[in-house]
C-alpha cells in the first residue's frame, strides 16, 4: 500500500494542528499556575501583615515563633512548590510540544509556504534586557526557562528575607513602639 504526498501532507497538517493545541493546553495551565501563584502570595502577604500588625507569637516546640515569620515560611514553601510545578514539570512537556512543533513545520514548509507559528513565537520569546533607556544590552537574551527563574526566584528571594527579618524582630510591632504604661485617667472610671 503505498501512500499519496498529498495524504502525508494531509496528515502532517493534522498533526501540526493537533501539537499548536497541546502547545495552547501547556501555556494554559502554566498561566493558570502563576495566576493561582501569585493570589497565594497576596493571601501570605496578607495573613502576615496582621499578624505583624498584632505581634502575633505562637509555641512550637516549647519556645516562641513568630506568627509572621512562620506564615513567610509557608509562603516560601508554597512559592517553590509552584516553581516545581511550573518550571520542573509542565514547562518542559510545553517545550516538548514547541519542539514537535518545529518538526511538523520543518517538513510542511518546503510544500506549504506559511506554517512556521511554533517558530516564529520561538524567534519571538527570548527578551534582551537594556539599560540607559534600551541603548545598551545587560547580558544574553532571556529565554522562557531564565524569564520564569526570574519571576519565581526573585520573589523567593524577597519571602526568605521577610522570613529572617520577621524571625530577628525586624517588623515586630511590639519591639518598634517602646511600651507605656497606662495613665491614671486610663485606669479610672471617668466622672461624670
Amino acid at each position: 500500500m503505498t501512500v499519496s504526498d498529498e495524504e502525508v501532507l494531509k496528515a502532517q497538517v493534522e498533526a501540526w494542528t493537533t501539537t499548536i493545541a497541546v502547545q495552547e493546553h501547556f501555556n494554559d495551565i502554566e498561566m493558570k499556575i502563576r495566576g493561582l501563584a501569585i493570589t497565594v502570595l497576596t493571601a501570605v502577604l496578607g495573613a502576615a501583615a496582621v499578624a505583624i500588625k498584632d505581634g502575633t507569637r505562637i509555641k512550637i516546640f516549647g519556645g516562641g515563633v513568630n506568627l509572621a515569620a512562620l506564615v513567610f515560611f509557608i509562603g516560601l514553601v508554597a512559592w517553590l512548590l509552584f516553581y516545581f510545578v511550573d518550571q520542573i514539570w509542565y514547562h518542559r512537556l510545553l517545550l516538548g510540544a514547541v519542539f514537535q512543533g518545529q518538526t511538523l513545520e520543518d517538513l510542511i514548509m518546503p510544500t506549504v509556504p506559511g506554517f512556521g507559528l511554533t517558530h516564529r513565537i520561538s524567534e519571538e520569546s527570548p527578551h534582551q534586557v537594556t539599560v540607559l533607556f534600551g541603548k545598551v544590552k545587560v547580558g544574553r537574551p532571556l529565554h522562557s526557562k531564565q524569564k520564569m527563574k526570574v519571576f519565581y526566584f526573585v520573589i523567593a528571594v524577597l519571602l526568605l528575607f521577610l522570613v529572617v527579618l520577621t524571625s530577628a524582630g525586624g517588623l515586630d510591632k511590639s519591639a518598634s513602639t517602646p511600651a507605656t504604661p497606662p495613665t491614671k485617667s486610663a485606669l479610672t472610671p471617668a466622672k461624670r
